[in-house]
C-alpha cells in the first residue's frame, strides 16, 4: 500500500498538444491525492498473478463547472517476470465519479520487452490495449522518450491521450553487459531503435495522426551504482505546426536500488 500526490501536473494537462503543437487554449493545472493498493502471488518461472488499484481525488483548475472528481482503477494482472524477458496483462475497469455523472470504463492492456544481455544484442518491446469510455482523465499517454507511458521518439511527451492502441519498438545494444550490476569502472551501453504506432482517436485532436513511427539512439553510463541515460528521438513524419520540433529528448541521472549508506 501507498499513499500518492501529484501538484500541478497531474496527467500532464499543463501540456495538450493539438494539430501538431502544444494547445494553450486546454491547458489547466491538475493536481490530486490518493492511495495506491493491492497484492501479488509469485509462482514459479518468474509468474505471478494477483491485483493492483488505486483510488484519488481529482482537482481542477479550471474544469468547466467541475472542479473536483474522483477516479479509482482496479485491474487483475497476470505476468512473467526474467531478466531477459518480461509480459504482463492486466484487464480491469476504472470509475470516474463527476459531479454530473459516475462513469464505468472497461479496459485490458498488455505489454512485452525482450533485452538479452548480450555485447551486441536485439531489443524489443511492445504494447497494447483496448478500452471504452475512458476520459481525458484516464487516457493512456503515448509520446516521448520518458518510461512514464507509451514512448514514442520524436513525439513530445503524453503528446496523444487515446484509449486504443498498438506499438512495436526493435532495435539493437551494444556495449557492456551486466549494466544492472554495480561496478568499480565506468561502462557504457548504446542502443539503437525504430518504433510504429496505431493510435484510436486521440481525444482533443481531431486531426492527430492514426499511425507514427519514430526513431531513437542513446545510451547509459555507469560508475558503482551511479547511472546517466541520455535518448534522442526524431519522427519525421508526425503532423507539425511551423517552427515545432520533430526532435524529443530524455535524460535521466540516479542511483540504483538499495540504502543510500551501502556500500558501494
Amino acid at each position: 500500500m501507498a499513499l500518492r500526490a501529484n501538484a500541478f501536473s497531474a496527467e500532464l494537462f499543463i501540456s495538450p498538444w493539438a494539430n501538431g503543437a502544444p494547445d494553450p487554449s486546454r491547458a489547466m493545472m491538475v493536481a490530486y491525492v490518493g492511495a495506491d493498493f493491492g497484492g501479488y502471488r509469485y509462482g514459479p518461472a518468474g509468474t505471478y498473478f494477483g491485483a493492483a488499484g488505486w483510488a484519488r481525488e481529482y482537482v481542477f483548475d479550471p474544469y468547466g463547472d467541475s472542479a473536483r472528481e474522483l477516479v479509482a482503477n482496479g485491474d487483475a494482472t497476470v505476468g512473467i517476470w526474467r531478466p531477459e524477458f518480461a509480459a504482463a496483462l492486466r484487464a480491469g475497469a476504472h470509475v470516474e465519479a463527476a459531479p454530473v455523472a459516475s462513469m464505468v470504463q472497461p479496459h485490458v492492456q498488455a505489454e512485452v520487452a525482450w533485452h538479452p544481455d548480450g555485447v551486441v544484442a536485439p531489443v524489443a518491446n511492445a504494447w497494447a490495449a483496448v478500452a471504452n469510455g475512458e476520459t481525458a482523465v484516464t487516457r493512456t499517454r503515448v509520446g516521448g522518450l520518458t518510461p512514464y507511458g507509451v514512448p514514442m521518439p520524436g513525439a513530445a511527451w503524453a503528446e496523444w491521450w487515446v484509449e486504443d492502441y498498438a506499438a512495436a519498438r526493435v532495435g539493437v545494444a551494444a556495449g557492456a553487459t551486466g549494466m544492472d550490476k554495480p561496478a568499480a569502472t565506468v561502462r557504457g551501453r548504446g542502443t539503437l531503435t525504430g518504433e510504429a504506432a496505431w493510435l484510436g482517436a486521440p481525444y482533443g485532436d481531431v486531426d492527430a495522426p492514426r499511425l507514427a513511427l519514430g526513431f531513437s539512439g542513446g545510451g547509459t553510463l555507469t560508475w558503482r551504482r551511479t547511472y546517466l541515460n541520455t535518448e534522442v528521438g526524431y519522427a519525421p513524419w508526425i503532423p507539425r505546426a511551423p517552427g515545432v520540433s520533430r526532435v524529443s529528448v530524455f535524460f535521466r541521472l540516479g542511483l540504483d536500488w538499495g540504502a543510500i549508506s551501502a556500500p558501494r
